[in-house]
């Protein structure tokens, strides 16, 4: 059970040199494509995540010599967790960054404004469809990025 912990406190850390490896990588390169960032991050991040991981496994692993059976199977068990929870990480995490660039380069920025249009009365829906519509420029989301990067409080761009 004590497994568990320690591989989502890894899992989170991964998860977090992922993101900032894609911020940077996308603040360096405005103008690149999903594919580009994610060339350029994805060899940064998986390097740095995996110095981690094989740290962690390897003080599991040793551990293994212990005589004691069921110190020897908790150290194999979280082992071979820890190495489990970064290959999910690897091909969960990045895919998901990747849609998630997809999703903001089109100009979304507000995951709740297609629920709230198909949630609301019809009153509603013609109100909204009244109100034009802006975009948010590549610009204001490379600042986006780049207010969220410095850990400054973050305004939200809302398409109203």
């Amino acid at each position: 059970f004590i497994g568990v912990f320690i591989v989502f406190a890894l899992g989170a850390d991964d998860v977090f040199v992922a993101v900032d490896k894609w911020k940077n990588a996308r603040i360096a390169n405005p103008d690149s494509t999903t594919v580009e960032v994610a060339g350029k991050a994805l060899p940064d991040a998986a390097s740095a995540m995996m110095l981690t991981t094989s740290t962690t496994a390897v003080a599991f692993f040793a551990t293994a010599i212990c005589p004691v059976a069921p110190i020897r199977c908790f150290a194999i068990f979280c082992g071979l967790l820890i190495i489990f929870d970064y290959l999910m990480n690897i091909f969960l995490v990045f895919p998901s960054l990747c849609l998630y660039d997809k999703w903001l380069m089109a100009g979304r920025t507000n995951c709740c404004l297609k629920f709230s249009k198909c949630c609301s009365n019809n009153n509603n829906n013609k109100q909204q469809q009244q109100r034009p519509t802006t975009q948010p420029t590549k610009l204001q989301m490379l600042l986006l990025l780049q207010r969220t990067k410095n850990n400054q409080l973050v305004n939200r761009l809302v398409c109203v």
